[in-house]
């Protein structure tokens, strides 16, 4: 959640010229976000499902593995099965970090299993918004995913535009906050106003980067709104 080594990068240090873009902007002035092409090597496999406590709804993780050995050889050998850890994400049974392609949903009472979406997604963490929970009695899941793939590099992966997602703990009403291109640089939930607070970053001048010469953006979200909102706002 807290990208501290951004904040370097976005005053400008450690730029090289084999640095890549973070988003190619097309030549008729629109943003070019083509399909990924998914990786062949990878064995697709859902994790044990994780149970939010206090709640009735399991999650199961859903991501890709890749099996290599020492010379970076991907393998699919009996040996490597027996020796390899399948799991494809961390957890402390109230966030899921990974890099993920799905989030399956079930309840403690039915056998069922219903998934977030049917786009291709790179899910880099979710978290269960607690405080709100037990101050309003609403249950809502907040997400930092790559959803597009910005940099026009074949995959959908953490060199892409991050963005900030929003769904009910069912998975349902799984909505953008960010908008398109914009770049999530943070969020921090202020539960004493029960406010949910992020900024991004626009990349104004065009170059393919995000840097001190582009545009932040500030909004909040209220979660006494039954719309949930966004509202911009500039502090500076």
């Amino acid at each position: 959640m807290k990208r501290i080594l951004l904040l370097f990068w976005l005053m400008g240090l450690a730029c090289t010229d084999q640095k890549k873009p973070k988003i190619v902007h097309g030549t008729d002035g629109s943003k070019t976000m083509d399909v990924a092409i998914k990786d062949t090597t990878s064995i697709r496999m859902m994790d044990f499902p994780i149970h939010i406590d206090s709640t009735n709804y399991l999650l199961h993780p859903v991501g890709d593995f890749v099996l290599k050995d020492g010379r970076n050889k991907v393998l699919f050998s009996s040996r490597w099965y027996e020796q390899a850890n399948y799991n494809v994400a961390r957890t402390d049974g109230t966030y899921i970090a990974g890099n993920l392609s799905n989030i399956l949903f079930q309840t403690l009472d039915s056998n069922g299993i219903a998934p977030l979406t049917k786009k291709d997604m790179n899910i880099q963490y979710l978290t269960f918004l607690r405080d709100i929970y037990k101050q309003l009695n609403k249950s809502y899941l907040l997400y930092e995913i790559n959803d597009r793939d910005t940099n026009q590099d074949g995959s959908i992966d953490n060199n892409d535009v991050s963005a900030l997602y929003l769904s009910k703990l069912d998975g349902s009403n799984f909505t953008k906050l960010t908008a398109e291109g914009h770049e999530l640089l943070d969020w921090k939930l202020v539960s004493t106003a029960n406010r949910l607070y992020y900024k991004t970053i626009e990349d104004t001048d065009r170059d393919g980067d995000f840097d001190k010469k582009d545009r932040f953006h500030y909004y909040f979200i209220n979660f006494y709104d039954p719309q949930l909102k966004s509202f911009p706002y500039q502090p500076l």
